[in-house]
Protein backbone atom coordinates (compact mmCIF):
# COMPACT_ATOMS: atom_id res chain seq x y z
CA UNK A 1 0.00 0.00 0.00
CA UNK A 2 2.61 2.74 1.10
CA UNK A 3 4.41 1.49 -2.69
CA UNK A 4 1.78 2.39 -4.41
CA UNK A 5 1.00 6.29 -2.75
CA UNK A 6 4.92 6.83 -2.95
CA UNK A 7 4.67 6.22 -6.71
CA UNK A 8 1.68 8.25 -7.07
CA UNK A 9 3.49 10.80 -5.99
CA UNK A 10 6.64 10.94 -8.08
CA UNK A 11 4.69 12.50 -11.25
CA UNK A 12 3.16 15.27 -8.34
CA UNK A 13 6.40 15.98 -7.01
CA UNK A 14 8.41 16.40 -10.80
CA UNK A 15 5.45 18.77 -12.21
CA UNK A 16 5.69 20.90 -9.03
CA UNK A 17 9.80 21.12 -9.48
CA UNK A 18 8.39 21.98 -13.32
CA UNK A 19 6.21 24.69 -12.32
CA UNK A 20 8.10 26.19 -10.10
CA UNK A 21 10.74 26.69 -12.78
CA UNK A 22 8.25 28.46 -15.02
CA UNK A 23 6.91 30.08 -12.21
CA UNK A 24 10.66 31.84 -11.32
CA UNK A 25 10.72 33.32 -15.04
CA UNK A 26 10.46 36.71 -15.63
CA UNK A 27 7.71 38.28 -17.28
CA UNK A 28 9.91 39.73 -19.95
CA UNK A 29 10.66 36.28 -20.70
CA UNK A 30 12.05 35.64 -24.42
CA UNK A 31 9.36 35.91 -26.59
CA UNK A 32 7.97 33.50 -28.60
CA UNK A 33 10.42 32.54 -31.41
CA UNK A 34 7.34 31.96 -33.98
CA UNK A 35 5.00 34.85 -34.05
CA UNK A 36 1.89 33.62 -32.56
CA UNK A 37 3.45 31.01 -30.24
CA UNK A 38 5.01 29.91 -27.38
CA UNK A 39 6.64 26.57 -26.34
CA UNK A 40 5.71 24.57 -28.91
CA UNK A 41 5.54 21.34 -26.72
CA UNK A 42 3.71 20.43 -23.37
CA UNK A 43 4.06 17.88 -20.88
CA UNK A 44 0.72 18.18 -18.55
CA UNK A 45 0.32 15.72 -15.43
CA UNK A 46 -3.24 15.48 -13.46
CA UNK A 47 -6.67 13.48 -12.47
CA UNK A 48 -8.92 12.01 -14.55
CA UNK A 49 -12.86 10.62 -13.88
CA UNK A 50 -13.98 7.70 -16.50
CA UNK A 51 -17.80 7.98 -16.76
CA UNK A 52 -17.57 4.82 -18.27
CA UNK A 53 -18.37 1.28 -16.05
CA UNK A 54 -15.25 -0.66 -17.58
CA UNK A 55 -12.95 2.36 -16.88
CA UNK A 56 -14.11 2.93 -13.63
CA UNK A 57 -12.80 -0.87 -13.03
CA UNK A 58 -9.51 0.93 -12.37
CA UNK A 59 -10.87 3.06 -9.73
CA UNK A 60 -13.07 6.32 -9.96
CA UNK A 61 -10.13 9.02 -10.01
CA UNK A 62 -6.94 7.69 -12.30
CA UNK A 63 -3.84 9.39 -13.24
CA UNK A 64 -3.98 11.29 -16.31
CA UNK A 65 -0.53 12.64 -18.30
CA UNK A 66 -0.75 13.98 -21.98
CA UNK A 67 2.19 14.82 -24.06
CA UNK A 68 1.73 17.78 -27.10
CA UNK A 69 3.46 19.68 -29.55
CA UNK A 70 1.61 22.66 -31.25
CA UNK A 71 2.99 22.47 -35.46
CA UNK A 72 4.17 26.04 -36.33
CA UNK A 73 2.67 27.67 -38.90
CA UNK A 74 4.60 30.70 -41.04
CA UNK A 75 1.05 32.49 -41.88
CA UNK A 76 -2.15 31.96 -40.29
CA UNK A 77 -4.91 31.09 -43.44
CA UNK A 78 -7.64 32.95 -40.56
CA UNK A 79 -8.04 35.55 -38.28
CA UNK A 80 -8.64 33.98 -35.37
CA UNK A 81 -5.37 32.67 -33.72
CA UNK A 82 -5.77 29.03 -33.83
CA UNK A 83 -2.69 26.07 -33.32
CA UNK A 84 -2.60 22.81 -34.37
CA UNK A 85 -1.71 20.10 -31.90
CA UNK A 86 -0.43 16.29 -31.92
CA UNK A 87 -1.06 14.81 -28.64
CA UNK A 88 -0.12 11.42 -27.07
CA UNK A 89 -1.27 10.44 -23.55
CA UNK A 90 -2.19 7.92 -21.03
CA UNK A 91 -4.82 7.61 -18.51
CA UNK A 92 -3.98 4.38 -16.02
CA UNK A 93 -5.72 3.48 -12.47
CA UNK A 94 -5.92 -0.05 -11.13
CA UNK A 95 -7.85 -1.17 -8.02
CA UNK A 96 -8.72 -4.53 -6.54
CA UNK A 97 -6.72 -6.23 -8.64
CA UNK A 98 -8.22 -4.96 -11.76
CA UNK A 99 -6.84 -1.89 -14.00
CA UNK A 100 -7.92 0.43 -16.74
CA UNK A 101 -5.10 2.27 -19.22
CA UNK A 102 -6.52 4.33 -22.37
CA UNK A 103 -3.75 6.02 -24.57
CA UNK A 104 -4.62 8.40 -26.57
CA UNK A 105 -2.88 9.74 -29.90
CA UNK A 106 -4.86 12.76 -31.58
CA UNK A 107 -4.66 15.55 -33.40
CA UNK A 108 -6.74 19.00 -32.77
CA UNK A 109 -6.89 22.30 -32.79
CA UNK A 110 -6.90 24.93 -29.95
CA UNK A 111 -8.29 28.54 -30.55
CA UNK A 112 -7.02 31.26 -28.72
CA UNK A 113 -9.58 33.87 -26.75
CA UNK A 114 -9.52 37.39 -27.02
CA UNK A 115 -8.01 37.21 -30.93
CA UNK A 116 -4.62 36.16 -28.94
CA UNK A 117 -2.64 32.84 -29.32
CA UNK A 118 -4.21 30.06 -27.71
CA UNK A 119 -0.76 29.96 -25.83
CA UNK A 120 -0.48 33.82 -25.34
CA UNK A 121 0.18 34.11 -21.40
CA UNK A 122 -2.97 35.26 -19.30
CA UNK A 123 -4.66 34.24 -21.79
CA UNK A 124 -7.46 31.51 -22.17
CA UNK A 125 -8.25 28.88 -25.52
CA UNK A 126 -10.71 25.93 -26.25
CA UNK A 127 -10.17 23.29 -28.37
CA UNK A 128 -11.32 19.93 -29.96
CA UNK A 129 -10.12 17.31 -31.19
CA UNK A 130 -9.98 13.22 -32.86
CA UNK A 131 -7.79 10.24 -32.74
CA UNK A 132 -7.26 6.78 -31.95
CA UNK A 133 -7.63 5.30 -28.45
CA UNK A 134 -5.89 2.29 -27.67
CA UNK A 135 -7.56 0.76 -24.25
CA UNK A 136 -6.70 -2.34 -22.24
CA UNK A 137 -8.78 -2.93 -19.31
CA UNK A 138 -9.50 -5.60 -17.03
CA UNK A 139 -12.58 -7.87 -18.96
CA UNK A 140 -11.46 -6.46 -22.47
CA UNK A 141 -8.72 -7.16 -24.65
CA UNK A 142 -6.95 -4.61 -26.19
CA UNK A 143 -8.35 -2.57 -28.57
CA UNK A 144 -8.29 0.64 -30.71
CA UNK A 145 -10.95 2.26 -30.75
CA UNK A 146 -11.49 5.92 -32.38
CA UNK A 147 -12.68 8.54 -30.18
CA UNK A 148 -12.59 12.29 -29.63
CA UNK A 149 -12.16 15.42 -27.02
CA UNK A 150 -13.08 19.12 -26.37
CA UNK A 151 -10.80 21.07 -23.85
CA UNK A 152 -10.49 24.32 -22.41
CA UNK A 153 -7.28 25.91 -20.90
CA UNK A 154 -6.01 29.28 -19.17
CA UNK A 155 -1.89 30.35 -19.72
CA UNK A 156 -0.77 31.79 -16.22
CA UNK A 157 2.73 32.13 -17.82
CA UNK A 158 4.15 31.36 -21.35
CA UNK A 159 5.37 28.19 -19.42
CA UNK A 160 2.61 27.09 -16.97
CA UNK A 161 -1.09 26.20 -18.10
CA UNK A 162 -4.39 24.25 -16.52
CA UNK A 163 -6.44 22.87 -18.55
CA UNK A 164 -9.73 21.19 -18.18
CA UNK A 165 -10.92 18.23 -20.81
CA UNK A 166 -13.71 16.18 -21.81
CA UNK A 167 -12.79 13.00 -23.83
CA UNK A 168 -15.78 10.58 -25.74
CA UNK A 169 -14.37 6.75 -26.39
CA UNK A 170 -16.37 4.07 -26.25
CA UNK A 171 -15.40 2.24 -23.08
CA UNK A 172 -13.54 5.09 -21.57
CA UNK A 173 -15.20 8.30 -22.03
CA UNK A 174 -14.91 11.04 -18.91
CA UNK A 175 -13.73 14.67 -18.06
CA UNK A 176 -10.10 15.16 -17.08
CA UNK A 177 -8.04 18.72 -15.07
CA UNK A 178 -4.49 18.54 -15.62
CA UNK A 179 -1.77 21.32 -14.50
CA UNK A 180 1.32 21.33 -17.43
CA UNK A 181 4.46 22.99 -18.02
CA UNK A 182 5.84 24.20 -21.74
CA UNK A 183 9.36 23.32 -23.00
Amino acid sequence: MKDKKFKAWIPACGLAMMMSAGLTTSANAADPKIPGLGGPTSLSVGAYWPSSDDAKRGGSTQIDADLRYHVPVKDNPITVPHSTVLDIGVQAGSKDGKHNTIIPITIGEELGLNNKSPLATGNGYVGAGVGAYVINQSGISTATRVGGYVDAGYNFTQAVFVEGKYQWVDHGSGPMLNLGYRF
